[in-house]
C-alpha cells in the first residue's frame, strides 16, 4: 500500500468521524440550520467515498470546501425559495437523526441553551 493510499484512508477515518460527530450535535442540540445542513453534507461526502472508486486522497481538498460550504448556507438561507426548500430538508434529516428522542426533551435543552448564552452574555457585559 502507497504513502498516498495510506493517507486517504486516515483522511477518510477523519471524514467519517466529523459525520458522526455533527450527526450527533445535530441529534441533542437545538435545531440550527446550516449546522444542520453542514452534517448532511459531511454525510453526503462520506457515502460518495465509500461508494465511488474517487481516490480517498481528494478528501484533502474535498473537506475544506465542504466545511466551507457550511458558511455558504448562511448567504443560502436568505433567498426565500432556497431556503424553505433547505429548512424541508433539514427538518426532514434532523427528525431522522432525532428518531427516539421525546420532543419535550429536545424544548427543554433549547430553553436551557438559551438560558445559559443570556446569562453568560449578561456576566460578560455587566458594568
Amino acid at each position: 500500500m502507497e504513502i498516498i493510499q495510506i493517507v486517504g484512508y486516515i483522511l477518510y477515518a477523519i471524514l467519517i468521524f466529523i459525520t458522526i460527530t455533527w450527526a450527533y450535535g445535530v441529534r441533542v442540540k437545538p435545531l440550527v440550520y446550516p449546522t444542520v445542513l453542514s452534517s448532511l453534507y459531511f454525510l453526503i461526502t462520506a457515502i460518495v467515498f465509500s461508494l465511488t472508486e474517487i481516490s480517498k486522497i481528494h478528501l484533502l481538498w474535498v473537506m475544506p470546501l465542504v466545511y466551507l460550504g457550511a458558511f455558504l448556507n448562511i448567504t443560502l438561507m436568505q433567498i426565500p425559495i432556497i431556503s424553505t426548500l433547505l429548512k424541508i430538508i433539514c427538518d426532514i434529516y434532523a427528525s431522522i437523526l432525532r428518531i427516539g428522542i421525546d420532543k419535550a426533551k429536545i424544548e427543554r435543552k433549547k430553553i436551557i441553551d438559551t438560558r445559559s448564552f443570556i446569562e453568560e452574555w449578561a456576566a460578560k457585559h455587566k458594568k
